[in-house]
């Protein structure tokens, strides 16, 4: 059977084809729903990195109590000097540092960071977390340079020493030395050897300190070497609205956190935990003798 021929064409009929596309209304809604996923998504991942550098600071408090217990567990018990004056008892209070094989007294001494940095290893860029690293002090530096480096070093951590009630305090509205010479308070208000630490879990050692009171240039970032509790001779701060009231007009370390409004807060048994200034308020955690949350001590 021979094969049936093809159909014949069809004069003038077209093919028409039916493109799909999205209309501008389907376009806008699409816009619309990505625009509100990104705004949902946004404060998720700021969280999410103010959280991670947070925990940044919570390790570096860590460490740097790890290497204040091997201190004074190094020291028969005898706890870190805190803020120092340049001599206690007529001997100068220094400082050596192994790298450069120099000696430092006054004023890079009197502070903490040097005299606990060989029990953390590498402090520096736990200190100094909050801004860059300042060189350091060279094997082949002149004095003058390695003095001023070791200086730099020194100013502003990104953590206090609660030296006020821990180690004795020299610095200003506080007493933890005595005449003559200089020599540390006993049985006052200062804890000066492990064994006067009645609560270690709840005793603060290092928290974020940020300066305060320090002027309008100051960097908002600032760190100091002591941080200061809520009363102290009188009244330092008080809690307010999930912030400060300071109610002192010198130079104050606040224990105000970087990465949101926790400070990294290490405890005399090791650990490191968030801390708010409510919950930075009660003296308890600050004063070994503190009897209640709003204990003070008087100078005579």
């Amino acid at each position: 059977m021979p094969p049936r021929p093809p159909a014949p064409a069809v004069r003038g009929r077209r093919c028409r084809c039916r493109c799909s596309a999205f209309t501008l209304i389907e376009l806008l809604a699409v816009v619309s729903i990505v625009g509100l996923l990104v705004g949902l998504l946004l404060p998720v991942l700021a969280a999410a990195r103010i959280a991670a550098n947070h925990v940044v600071y919570l390790s570096a408090a860590r460490q740097l109590c790890s290497g204040y217990t091997a201190y004074h567990a190094d020291h028969g018990g005898d706890l870190l000097l805190g803020y120092t004056p340049p001599a206690i008892g007529g001997v100068p209070v220094t400082v050596r540092d192994a790298i450069s094989g120099q000696t430092f007294g006054y004023p890079v001494s009197d502070r903490y960071p040097w005299r606990l940095s060989p029990w953390v290893g590498d402090v520096w860029p736990l200190l100094h977390l909050h801004a860059e690293d300042p060189q350091r002090p060279a094997a082949g530096d002149a004095p003058p340079v390695a003095q001023a480096k070791a200086y730099r070093l020194s100013v502003g951590p990104a953590f206090g020493l609660n030296s006020v009630y821990l180690g004795g305090h020299a610095g200003p509205f506080y007493r933890g030395f005595s005449a003559p010479g200089n020599r540390p308070t006993r049985n006052a208000h200062v804890a000066f050897r492990a064994a006067e630490v009645r609560d270690a879990a709840a005793q603060v050692v290092f928290a974020e300190s940020r300066l305060r009171n320090a002027g309008s240039a100051a960097d908002p970032d600032a760190g100091l070497h002591f941080v200061s509790p809520p009363r102290a001779n009188g009244r330092r701060w008080v809690a307010a609205g999930g912030g400060f009231e300071i109610a002192s007009g010198l130079v104050t370390g606040l224990p105000l956190g970087r990465h949101g409004p926790a400070a990294a807060t290490a405890f005399f048994d090791g650990h490191a935990a968030s801390r708010t200034p409510e919950q930075l308020a009660d003296m308890r955690g600050w004063a070994p003798r503190a009897t209640d949350a709003d204990w003070d001590f008087r100078s005579p």
